[in-house]
């Protein structure tokens, strides 16, 4: 058996970023960036020059919120931003979230990665991909071993991998519902095994954390009625600790309402507690557009994807 070429594999995702390695054998493990897993928070915070990432960066803002951005991401296109009393470039705060997973990557892999790829939405055109490169290759990224390949079309060879043996010619469509943007695709397998996109679309803003903020809009309005006085509170501008933790109550409630007919939302404050309880049938009340939304982009996606000449008579998957 031939060694394989050891790589690494990023996806720096709009709210976590994650990571995969192949060893020399070829197998492919999963990289932790913390210590509670392999996802990290792609969040920054930017303080005295020095920038801070994941989940370090979250807690520190409890302190210094005006120094941390959540999403460097979604702010890679506006090139600088302004942190900490200071216009800060994003390709800086981008570069340490790379340097960061190439540091714990080092720690496991024993050697430089031979190759390395990164995704990007299929919807980035050049002059954002070429930023993406830039910030990596500053991170300590070796341009000559890196490949882009769009989420999508990563997306799409994974399936090919773990499912039957697909024929030339067919069809994926593959839905991506991220903490921040919602993006579909249509791929068409190739000859050479690779997956030509054939049509695709995204909405910026419909994602989990916007059904996370349904949830928040209805936590408020709750306690308008039943506890203004905790409502005064969480909406107090140096409530960062409290407002942070009703955050990580109303995430874990969503995820509950996946298997759960109710899910409670425990609210602390300093001097009184309380506890919504949010029914299934409320949540799906509460996300319904936003769902009709994202079946409509896979409709557009899909029917666009028609009207294109495939790449090769095979059926649809």
């Amino acid at each position: 058996m031939v060694d394989a070429v050891v790589g690494l594999s990023v996806d720096f995702g709009t709210s976590n970023t994650a990571a995969a390695w192949r060893d020399g054998q070829g197998r492919v493990t999963e990289l932790r960036l913390s210590t509670s897993g392999s996802l990290m928070p792609s969040a920054v915070l930017y303080r005295a020059g020095k920038v801070l990432v994941g989940h370090t960066a979250v807690q520190a803002a409890l302190t210094d919120p005006d120094a941390f951005e959540s999403s460097p991401k979604r702010r890679l296109a506006d090139r600088e931003i302004f942190l900490d009393q200071t216009m800060v470039p994003v390709g800086q705060l981008v570069a340490a979230v790379f340097a960061e997973v190439l540091t714990r990557a080092a720690q496991v892999m024993g050697a430089a990665p031979g190759e390395m790829v990164l995704t990007h939405p299929d919807q980035w055109a050049q002059p954002l991909q070429q930023l993406l490169v830039e910030a990596a290759c500053a991170g300590g990224v070796d341009a000559h071993r890196l490949r882009l390949v769009s989420e999508s079309q990563a997306a799409a060879w994974f399936y090919a991998h773990s499912a039957p043996e697909l024929p030339v010619g067919s069809r994926l469509v593959v839905f991506d519902f991220g903490a921040g943007t919602c993006d579909v695709a249509a791929l068409d397998k190739q000859a050479d095994g690779s997956f030509a996109v054939i049509a695709a679309e995204g909405l910026d803003g419909l994602g989990g954390k916007d059904l996370d903020a349904r949830i928040m809009a209805w936590v408020r309005h709750q306690l308008a009625t039943v506890d203004p006085v905790l409502l005064a509170e969480l909406n107090a501008p140096g409530a960062v600790a409290t407002q942070l933790t009703l955050h990580d109550r109303i995430r874990d409630a969503k995820e509950a309402l996946s298997e759960a007919s109710s899910a409670a939302i425990v609210l602390a404050g300093q001097n009184a507690n309380h506890v919504l309880q949010l029914t299934r049938d409320e949540f799906e009340g509460l996300i319904s557009a936003d769902i009709d939304r994202a079946v409509e982009l896979t409709k557009r996606v899909i029917a666009a994807a028609e009207r294109r000449q495939p790449t090769a008579q095979a059926p649809t998957i």
